[in-house]
């Protein structure tokens, strides 16, 4: 579209013929021609009954009261002067025509007031993003907030229904307010008497599952692998042919040895009858005594002969029977290092798979030193119970005895090792996994315990509610705890003995609140 200026006062000439009468007031906005917009005041006089008033300033804005009246231009105005003010300019928003009566002056074109419109909008939506504007809808009705256009949805929201709604909430929220809260119940607990008991004084720390004995299987004998006969991480029994190397060359060797043992005893039987034959002619004097001796010096080396042959003998039978490699112990297997085919060499450093004794089996932990006179005395006066948990089972609790205390304290940590024996029929012991020990060191006598659920942890320690079974009334009491066993836990300091501890129901709790105790059973 090409741009439109309005033509200046000098150039236009409008009639006087007043309006019909009851013609609707109209209320336009336009722009003010560029030759006039330079800041100065003018007033604009026309024939009767007709007014015209402008307001030149820097809002380059005119509110004109004009009748229904023909304007026209007397001089042609070029289409390269036909331009409106820059974009940069400040643009007003667009304001409601309102229609007068018959008197007034105008001159704004309406290609000129649609184009204003247009700047107008795109103006706003750079603006904030909610414009307040005094605004009548189409039946003339109420105060109302239009939205930034280009913000759907693009609708007219009125202010009186949600102004009216949100005092009714405010009214229905101090309903009332002056009204008394009740005073709120007394929260109900449990509680138990404090008693005294003797319980053993338990060093908890962690320990180690290790097997009792773990073997190294390596083969004695160089040879070619050409079986495997187990499943590696399977259990194995004493005895049990695990690897088998080429027993051909063993098998020679042993008849070899075998037919020198045969050459070797042939050689002595006749060795020894020409012993026999020299002594008998020794004592008919028909030989010479050195003679008979010689005869019996090679009698005996060929009986010698013979033993050495037999000795080569057992060895190339022990060596065809190493050729089959067996389990030492019962026990599971672990990883293999090697393979079929692999050439075994006696004496590797790596062996060819290692067995761990599983049952019975090994717990190793450690003591600080300054208990090690406790636990020797204990041991000393019966079989030391150890307690431990099998890795992933809290429940399940195995008891075995102390089997070893170490010769020496290690100065790095200032501790004793220690093992207790377990049986592991079930495999819950795993070599190498960690757990949970509790050893015995002392027995504490008549100490003070309660339930363990009525020991709160706070920020000044451990503590517990202790209730006045009069004033029916709690106060905090700070505690120092000792060992914990089977859900009851003694109390070194802090409580005595028939004084009643909240077990239940502590959350609520604060010092000095009455509260409610249940009802005693019929």
């Amino acid at each position: 579209m090409p741009s439109f200026r309005p033509p200046a006062p000098s150039e236009m000439v409008c009639s006087n013929s007043p309006s019909p009468s009851g013609a609707k007031r109209k209320t336009r906005e336009v722009w003010e021609p560029a030759a006039i917009r330079s800041g100065a005041s003018t007033t604009k006089k026309g024939g009767p009954g007709a007014s015209s008033s402008r307001s030149i300033g820097s809002s380059a804005r005119l509110s004109i009261t004009t009748t229904r009246r023909t304007c026209r231009p007397t001089a042609t105005v070029p289409k390269s002067t036909m331009a409106l003010p820059p974009a940069s300019s400040a643009v007003p928003s667009a304001k409601r025509i309102e229609r007068g009566g018959p008197e007034g002056v105008g001159f704004a074109p309406l290609q000129a007031a649609r184009t204003t419109k247009r700047r107008a909008s795109r103006f706003a939506r750079t603006s904030a993003i909610f414009s307040r504007f005094r605004w009548k809808d189409s039946r003339g009705r109420g105060l109302a907030v239009r939205p930034l256009p280009g913000h759907p949805p693009y609708r007219m929201v009125r202010l009186r229904p949600i102004l009216a709604a949100l005092g009714a909430a405010a009214a229905g929220c101090t309903c009332g307010a002056d009204r008394e809260a009740p005073a709120p119940e007394p929260p109900l607990v449990e509680v138990a008497a404090v008693e005294t008991a003797d319980v053993p004084e338990i060093h908890a720390t962690i320990g180690t599952v290790e097997s009792i004995n773990t073997v190294q299987v390596r083969s004695r004998v160089s040879g070619q692998l050409v079986e495997i006969s187990f499943t590696p991480g399977s259990v194995v029994q004493q005895g049990d042919p695990l690897f088998q190397l080429d027993p051909r060359p063993f098998e020679e060797a042993l008849a070899a040895a075998e037919a020198n043992l045969a050459q070797a005893q042939t050689q002595a039987r006749q060795a020894g009858l020409d012993a026999r034959r020299y002594a008998e002619l020794e004592r008919r004097g028909a030989v010479a005594t050195q003679q008979a001796e010689q005869s019996q010096a090679a009698a005996r080396a060929a009986q010698a002969a013979v033993r050495a042959a037999q000795a080569q003998v057992e060895q190339a039978r022990l060596d065809l029977e190493y050729t089959t490699i067996r389990a030492p112990v019962t026990g599971r297997t672990g990883e293999l290092s090697v393979r079929l085919g692999d050439q075994i060499q006696p004496g590797s450093n790596e062996p060819l798979v290692t067995i761990q004794v599983m049952d019975p089996i090994y717990v190793r932990f450690e003591i600080p030193a300054d208990l090690l006179p406790a636990v020797r005395q204990a041991s000393a006066e019966d079989d030391l119970v150890v307690q431990a948990n099998p890795r992933g089972q809290p429940e399940a609790v195995r008891e075995g005895r102390l089997d070893f205390i170490d010769n020496q304290v290690d100065p790095a940590t200032g501790t004793v090792l220690l093992k207790a024996l377990y049986e592991n029929f079930d495999e819950s012991f795993w070599p190498g996994e960690p757990t949970d020990v509790r050893i015995p060191v002392r027995m504490l006598e008549g100490v003070a315990v309660v339930p363990t659920s009525a020991v709160q942890m706070g920020p000044e320690g451990p503590f517990v509610f202790v209730v006045d079974p009069e004033a029916r009334k709690v106060d905090v009491r700070p505690i120092r705890p000792g060992p914990s066993v089977e859900g009851r836990t003694a109390v070194l300091e802090g409580l005595s003995p028939g004084e009643q501890v909240v077990t239940a129901g502590q959350l609520r709790l604060q010092p000095g609140m009455e509260v409610r105790l249940p009802e005693p059973p019929p």
